[in-house]
C-alpha cells in the first residue's frame, strides 16, 4: 500500500509538472504572437511615416523646382529631362532602385541656386561682367 501511495503521488506530481509545462508553452506562444503582432504594427506605422516623409521631400523638391522655374522658363523642361536621363543612366550602371530614386529626386535641385540670382543677371543676354560673376 505504501509503495502504491508513493507511486500515485509521484505520478500526480509528474502530471502536474507536465500540465504546467504545457500551459507555460502556450503562454509563451501567446506572448510571442502578441509581440509579433505589435512588431508588425510598428513596422507598418514606420512604413507609413516613411512614405509620408518621402512625399513631403518630393513636394518640397517640386516646389523649389517650380520656384527656380519662375526665374527661367526653360528650367522646368530641363529639370524633367535631366532627371529622366540621370535615372536611365543610373539604372544602366546597375545602381539599385533606392539609389536611382534618391538621384532622381536630387537632380532637380542642381539649379536651385537660380532662385537667389537677380533676374538682371540670370536673364542677361551676352557675357556677365566680373562684378556680376
Amino acid at each position: 500500500m505504501a509503495e502504491l501511495t508513493a507511486r500515485v503521488r509521484c505520478l500526480v506530481k509528474v502530471k502536474a509538472y507536465n500540465d504546467h509545462m504545457r500551459n507555460h508553452q502556450k503562454e509563451l506562444e501567446a506572448q510571442v504572437e502578441k509581440r509579433t503582432q505589435q512588431l508588425k504594427m510598428s513596422l507598418q506605422q514606420r512604413q507609413q511615416i516613411h512614405e509620408k516623409l518621402k512625399e513631403a521631400y518630393r513636394d518640397t523638391i517640386h516646389r523649389l523646382s517650380r520656384a527656380a522655374e519662375y526665374k527661367d522658363e526653360d528650367t522646368c523642361a530641363h529639370l524633367l529631362r535631366l532627371s529622366n536621363y540621370v535615372a536611365m543612366v543610373s539604372r544602366e550602371m546597375g545602381l539599385d532602385e533606392a539609389t536611382v530614386e534618391s538621384i532622381l529626386y536630387a537632380v532637380p535641385m542642381h539649379d536651385i541656386g537660380k532662385i537667389g540670382v537677380p533676374d538682371k543677371i540670370l536673364l542677361k543676354p551676352g557675357k556677365l561682367s566680373p562684378e556680376e560673376w
